[in-house]
């Protein structure tokens, strides 16, 4: 419930930053100027993503839920709950900004300028590579820092800014939908739901082509039935990775095991490489990851593997089925001593 909660709260937010932007500067005579209107939207969508990232995901759109779903890095039970709470939340913004200018008429909803297959195409290219972004940044250990939040936020401000007078910009099916349904304009309507969903998940084939193959799996039906066993410590650089690899040889016909940490190292340190492939398990392939890149996912078991008691493992919320496994670090080579 907390998630939906705040999608519904950012999907809000986002409406009626974005939106109102579009109202205020019709109504003070172009105060806001449409420079400030692309900035608006790209950051509230930042704030959005640092505010709640942990908690939902900041989805903030249907099209970004539904290739989440696509990629295998979504549970395809919640993705009505979560389309659903961002159009109520859209809803709740549009209707708050009727209240406040009732003589507007459009309340900020997205029309053409031009033809109406020039701005399918141009939402359809729009959110592809705003999905494109969303997809790299939100895998890996770039995402510990800000580069996921800033990333996004300036894609959306970008593409608002040269796009904006033709097409508005919208990329977002529940921003669109929620000022045309109270301003009566549903006429172009269409535009905005199905492009944004056909480019986002055009994203992850294309994510696919430049990605490891852990980050959109190829087969979503297939890691949405494996339960999911996620491994978890500090650096996600070493002990970790080498659970993982153990694990998945000898159950990863039946589980989907993943590895991550609260603060990742960015790679897999070389000794866990070579002492596993001494034991036959290659993982010289493995990436290190932020566990907030599997708060999405349904989790059905998380194991710490923190060895030294001065180190906190880190804590991954939910209801989970919860273990320890003592997994100490391998030992470093002793240096050679000099005999006398």
């Amino acid at each position: 419930m907390k998630r939906l909660v705040a999608e519904f709260i950012g999907t809000f937010a986002l409406v009626f930053a974005g939106t109102g932007a579009i109202v205020i500067n019709d109504v003070s005579g172009g105060a806001i100027t449409h420079v400030g209107i692309a900035l608006t939207f790209g950051l509230i969508v930042l704030a959005m993503i640092y505010t709640i990232g942990d908690i939902s995901g900041a989805h903030l759109n249907p099209a970004v839920t539904g290739a989440f779903w696509l990629s295998g890095r979504f549970s395809g039970q919640q993705v009505l709950q979560y389309v659903l709470a961002q159009c109520l939340g859209a809803i709740a913004a549009s209707g708050i900004l009727l209240f406040l200018f009732p003589t507007h008429g459009t309340l900020g909803a997205t029309l053409p300028a031009g033809s109406d297959t020039q701005s399918f195409v141009l939402e359809l290219i729009l959110t592809l590579i705003l999905m494109f972004v969303i997809l790299n940044v939100s895998a890996g250990a770039k995402e510990k820092g800000v580069t996921a939040g800033m990333a996004v936020g300036a894609v959306i401000g970008l593409e608002a800014m040269f796009t904006g007078p033709i097409s508005g910009a919208s990329m977002n099916p529940a921003r669109s939908l929620a000022p045309a349904l109270l301003s009566g304009h549903l006429e172009h309507l269409w535009i905005y739901l199905a492009a944004p969903l056909i480019g986002a998940c055009l994203a992850v084939f294309a994510c696919r082509g430049c990605q490891d193959s852990a980050c959109c799996p190829t087969d979503a039906n297939m890691q949405s039935i494996k339960p999911i066993v996620l491994i978890l410590c500090t650096g996600n650089s070493c002990r970790s990775h080498m659970a993982e690899g153990f694990l998945r040889a000898a159950a990863g016909e039946i589980l989907d095991v993943q590895s991550a940490g609260s603060k990742p190292a960015g790679c897999v340190h070389p000794l866990a490489i070579k002492v596993m492939q001494e034991a036959g398990i290659d993982i010289s392939q493995h990436q290190s990851k932020h566990l907030s890149q599997f708060l999405d996912r349904k989790i059905e078991t998380v194991i710490t593997v923190c060895g030294n008691a001065d180190q906190a493992c880190p804590i991954f919320p939910g209801q989970v089925n919860r273990y320890h496994w003592a997994f100490c670090d391998p030992p470093k080579p002793k240096a050679a001593t000099k005999k006398s």
